[in-house]
């Protein structure tokens, strides 16, 4: 987990306490499972979550849609500030 969260914060994130939709911040979620960390996923300005699954597929989903199986649950979340305009 602490290289995903070094490589994120070069690029701007900090670690937060939630996922919970906060205006002027784009939110990232790392997946994990005993092995460490297994997916990452994007919240959209809408608030929904999505997901890179394979090469083409773009999905949107709640967190807890991907938890569980291959990708473990929810461990870690990062913000960053956005412009707004």
């Amino acid at each position: 987990m602490d290289g995903f969260v070094r490589a994120f914060q070069s690029l701007g994130f900090q670690r937060c306490d939630h996922g919970d939709m906060e205006e002027g911040h784009e939110k990232i979620a790392f997946y994990a499972d005993p092995g460490g960390v297994t997916h990452a996923a994007r919240q959209l300005p809408s608030g929904v979550w999505t997901s890179k699954i394979g090469k083409n597929f773009d999905i949107e989903h709640t967190l807890a849609g991907l938890e569980g199986g291959q990708y473990g649950s929810v461990a870690a979340f990062m913000k960053r500030r956005v412009n707004l305009g």
